[in-house]
């Protein structure tokens, strides 16, 4: 289903209706993104106001100095640090929220056992 306000079906400020759900993603989006990640970290594949806010606490354009750097990173789908997929998934999501749909969800699952394997390392 989409809507004009993407991820955020209901179309509140948080994306929420339950103030605990609003909680947990205000955690995510003070996270530092350059701290350790933990797998507890990892949001599940199913919540999708989750994975976004995930996304979303890491911001490729920055990291790499420019969407250019960004997007030519991702292409590369190197996969070999936690930076390299933490990029692929903002770009992703960052597309999703444009497009108004969920294909973030898709890669996020796409890269769940790569974030799982480099945070067991």
């Amino acid at each position: 289903m989409n809507s004009r306000f993407g991820p955020f079906r209901d179309g509140n400020a948080t994306g929420y209706s339950r103030p605990e759900a609003a909680i947990g993603i205000a955690r995510l989006k003070n996270m530092n993104p350059t701290a350790p990640l933990a797998l507890s970290a990892l949001p599940d594949p199913t919540d999708r106001q989750a994975v976004f806010a995930f996304a979303m606490t890491f911001n490729g354009y920055e990291h790499f100095g420019s969407s250019e750097a960004a997007f030519a990173a991702a292409r590369e789908r190197r996969r070999s640090s936690l930076v390299d997929v933490r990029n692929e998934l903002f770009l992703a999501a960052r597309a999703s929220r444009h497009g108004d749909n969920d294909d973030y969800l898709e890669r996020y699952r796409e890269l769940l056992p790569v974030f799982q394997r480099l945070l067991a390392a």
